[in-house]
């Protein structure tokens, strides 16, 4: 048996003992197996937020999750709320039906709830153009179908804490683009990112 090897068998059945070589990423010395990939988060896009909407596209469906965080985001005009939609074709279109986005939410003040009528990952909480708004939604299985799930938290202005339950219904297609907007039709000041 050659070095670096683990046995074992990877042909299906019964059989005699296979020499398994270690895949990408690991490595077999000394009788330890490691990993030569970095744990952690990996960015896949960043910048500033700014204009009517922001889009992230081209997002990979390698990864076990994915984490949006908006920090200081601040509208052009008051009364606003933010909306997080998705999209499974690359941003050509983003799925605005708004049941498509069931949610329960909790308050600090202890008026929790469910929504379903803004088509977002996000709740209704709405800040003035003077505020600015932090957020991060988790996403859990949004390579394919049937549901993605996603937890978040929003704070800023009048709001916060306020935390979400969700599950996305749309397609079953994998979520490859994420499109930021203010729900009044106002646009980024350019402050947050």
């Amino acid at each position: 048996m050659a070095t670096g090897r683990l046995a074992g068998r990877s042909t299906v059945g019964t059989g005699a003992i296979e020499e398994i070589t270690p895949g990408s990423g690991l490595t077999l010395s000394a009788g330890s197996l490691t990993t030569s990939v970095a744990p952690g988060l990996t960015t896949i896009a960043s910048g500033s937020l700014s204009g009517a909407t922001v889009s992230i596209i081209d997002i990979p469906e390698t990864y076990s999750h994915l984490i949006l965080e908006i920090t200081n985001a601040s509208p052009s005009a008051s009364s606003q709320y933010m909306t997080v939609q998705v999209s499974t074709n690359n941003g050509v279109s983003y799925d605005n039906t708004a049941s498509n986005y069931p949610a329960m939410y909790f308050l600090q003040s202890g008026a929790d709830g469910f929504f379903d009528g803004n088509a977002s990952m996000l709740g209704t909480g709405t800040i003035t153009a003077a505020e600015t708004l932090d957020a991060s939604i988790a996403m859990w299985g949004y390579q394919t179908g049937p549901s993605m799930t996603f937890d978040g938290w929003t704070m800023g202005g009048a709001i916060g804490p306020e935390l979400h339950k969700g599950i996305y219904l749309g397609s079953t297609d994998n979520i490859d683009a994420i499109r930021l907007a203010w729900s009044g039709g106002a646009t980024f000041d350019g402050a947050g990112t």
